[in-house]
């Protein structure tokens, strides 16, 4: 099902869009519901809703003033319906193609960040690797220190200068 804004199908029906809202909110289209817009809400209406209105509108004089009715034929506004369908999906192929797109980058850059971050844990396993052979070798220095202090007590103190 096809739903067309108020203003669309205002445009097919030789109206200004304000009255197709007063139709929308009189009930005057099967179907036709409210969505959050971008500031307010706005009207959908099934295209089905705004051809079988317009083919029954001779009895609908009450609600719009004769100035703004316009003699549409049944297959002229098919056509303006199909008009305003295709250009629908023109928009909808090009976001589709946009979404597409900004999907390719998103997937190049998490590949490129993924490529960084291994990288990234290789120089720290080096790191952690090298700071486990200098603790090694910490160890052992510090092991002979203490051999040496049990050979010759207070060696130390006298390095350091406090003995």
């Amino acid at each position: 099902m096809h739903y067309l804004t108020a203003k669309e199908t205002a445009a097919i029906m030789g109206c200004s869009p304000k009255n197709v809202t007063l139709l929308c909110a009189a009930q005057k289209f099967s179907g036709a519901k409210k969505v959050p817009g971008k500031k307010t809400e706005e009207w959908r209406i099934p295209a089905q809703a705004v051809i079988d209105y317009q083919a029954n509108r001779e009895v609908e004089v009450d609600v719009l003033p004769p100035e703004s009715y316009a003699l549409v034929t049944r297959q002229s506004l098919l056509d303006m319906i199909a008009e305003v369908v295709s250009r629908n999906e023109a928009e909808n192929a090009e976001t589709r193609k946009m979404i597409e797109e900004v999907s390719q980058r998103y997937e190049e850059e998490a590949k490129r960040n993924e490529e960084e971050i291994e990288e990234l844990r290789g120089r720290l396993t080096k790191q952690e690797e090298e700071s486990e052979e200098a603790r090694k070798e910490v160890a052992a220095v510090w092991g002979k220190v203490e051999e040496m202090e049990k050979k010759k007590p207070g060696w130390i103190a006298r390095l350091l200068g406090r003995g």
